[in-house]
């Protein structure tokens, strides 16, 4: 062999070398099929679908919001899916032989790659199945050195678990064989004996027993929640749902495609409880200031009644003085202590109606507060003023907001009842 050939050869091999260690980082991992299957519905729009399980591999199409998927496996926050509508996959010309309208091919060799493309981006290396020498393909087209086919069986692309809502499980998952052995068994004269197996694999009978036990659980747990959707607040057991999911979670029987419908309700059922929650604190609030307002009124006719034939109530009595605090640009007075000259209640009205200042006066009119005068001063706007006298108070005139050198004394009532 002569040196420029070996060169050559060297060469080759290097440049190969790389770019099949690309290939291999390229095609996802093996990911099991789980015992069961689910339906699950995406919950919002441009849902990526991808060629692996995570974000580095390449995306093959976007799905809408509520497209409904067929999950068969999941490998932490991926669902391993049956391609979806749309979904291209390649093989390779060479191992492809046409057949009938040329609409369809037969493999003519073992351990053919399967790739899957986008309709994103412009790539197809990742390797999602093997086909074998005798298996058909139906060809929708071709592109470069490929034909480009409907997925076949056994080959699937993944989505994030956190864009897809579970809506319904399904029956078992087919056991296929491992990628790259999809060749049909022979028998001992080397004639095909038929498809490989398909039955679901069966666990031993005291732990199928209790699967079945946890199923059914599940089952009627999702049954009670649909019962409870019209149901008043108090009726709708959370606590107890979320208990009896916990539960199911811990003991681990569920398949993982119902483990991770048990692992949705977790997830939603949190916010279900804080609205019951809130909704209960805002029915006793609404329950507990109605029998305020009761209690209030029921207090108010009984005063009325005491008072009927009694003196007069006005809101506040004291002295009249102006304030040097302003408003808006308005003149402010205040009542207070004839003695400690401490404020009892601000006045706002007209200076024309307030009189003379100095006086002992009666004042009756709307109340309010102002941040401005203090969290606790109250603010009145003056619809009445009358000047009354020290000897006319409770046994003509009381109020509610009194002077404290004006309020009687104990030994002063009880003298004035006996």
């Amino acid at each position: 062999m002569s040196a420029r050939l070996i060169l050559v050869t060297v060469l080759a091999v290097a440049i190969a070398a790389p770019l099949a260690a690309q290939q291999v980082q390229l095609s996802p991992p093996e990911v099991e099929n789980a015992r069961n299957s689910f339906i699950g519905q995406t919950n919002t729009a441009g849902v990526l679908v991808r060629s692996g399980p995570g974000d580095n591999y390449y995306p093959t199409m976007r799905l809408d919001k509520g497209a409904e998927l067929t999950v068969v496996g999941i490998r932490f926050d991926w669902l391993k899916i049956v391609p979806p509508e749309g979904t291209m996959c390649y093989v390779s010309k060479l191992f492809v032989d046409r057949y009938g309208d040329g609409s369809a091919g037969r493999i003519n060799a073992d351990d053919v790659n399967i790739r899957v493309g986008s309709s994103i981006v412009n790539q197809k290396t990742a390797v999602v199945g093997k086909l074998s020498a005798g298996q058909d393909v139906k060809i929708l087209g071709e592109e470069d050195e490929y034909f480009r086919i409907v997925p076949p069986a056994n080959t699937y692309v993944y989505v994030n678990r956190k864009f897809v809502d579970p809506v319904r499980a399904l029956g078992p998952v087919a056991v296929s064989e491992p990628r790259g052995r999809t060749r049909a068994p022979q028998d001992q004269g080397g004639q095909t004996a038929g498809p490989a197996s398909t039955q679901p694999v069966q666990p031993p009978s005291t732990q199928e027993a209790a699967v079945a036990e946890a199923e059914a659980k599940l089952e009627q747990l999702l049954q009670s929640e649909k019962a409870l959707a019209t149901s008043a607040w108090e009726q709708v057991p959370v606590e107890q749902l979320l208990a009896d999911y916990k539960a199911l979670a811990d003991g681990g029987l569920l398949p993982a495609a119902k483990q991770a419908i048990v692992a949705d309700r977790l997830a939603k059922l949190p916010a279900l409880l804080e609205r019951k929650q809130r909704s209960q604190a805002s029915e006793k609030a609404s329950r507990d200031a109605a029998d305020k307002l009761k209690t209030l009124a029921a207090e108010g006719d009984e005063l009325s009644e005491r008072l009927k034939d009694g003196p007069k109530t006005y809101v506040a009595i004291g002295e009249l003085q102006v304030s040097t605090v302003q408003l808006g640009g308005g003149q402010l007075f205040r009542l207070v202590d004839p003695e400690s000259k401490r404020t009892v209640c601000y006045l706002r009205g007209d200076p024309q109606k307030m009189g003379a200042t100095g006086r002992l006066v009666a004042v009756n009119g709307s109340q309010s507060t102002d941040r401005r005068l203090g969290d606790r001063m109250k603010l009145v706007d003056a619809t009445e003023v009358v000047e009354v006298d020290r000897t006319q108070l409770y046994e003509k005139v009381v109020a509610e907001m009194m002077p404290v050198s004006l309020r009687r004394t104990e030994a002063q009532v009880s003298t004035e009842n006996r």
